[in-house]
């Protein structure tokens, strides 16, 4: 059974490729590294609101375009929001972004 890729292999990968134009490592390897790439960039760019909403009950960065606003998106719900003492509602939101993933002491672990 394969090891789970963690970010620092994955970087050790990439910087590998980077340098020598090649990875004595397995396909597998590659492309699970690739994934969590793909999924880094994923979670760090913002979505339109127009292009979809994110999943009922998750907690998510919105914007409506002039402020950033913490909050758990609720389908069922017009929440509004009050980020930097000003309201706006989830109408004038604009896009979101996925919070990442939480720090974990025993990330840089192997």
């Amino acid at each position: 059974m394969a090891r789970e890729m963690t970010k620092e292999k994955a970087i050790q990968i990439f910087n590998t490729v980077l340098s020598f134009g090649r990875c004595d490592c397995q396909k597998e390897e590659i492309e699970e590294s690739l994934k969590m790439a793909i999924k880094a960039i994923d979670q760090t760019r913002w979505i339109p609101c127009s292009e979809g909403l994110p999943e009922d009950g998750t907690w998510n960065l919105f914007t409506d375009g002039k402020t950033i606003s913490v909050e758990r998106y609720k389908f069922d719900a017009i929440d509004h929001f009050f980020p930097n003492g000003r309201w706006f509602s989830l109408e004038e939101a604009v896009a979101w972004m996925p919070l990442p993933e939480r720090y974990r002491e025993s990330e840089g672990e192997e």
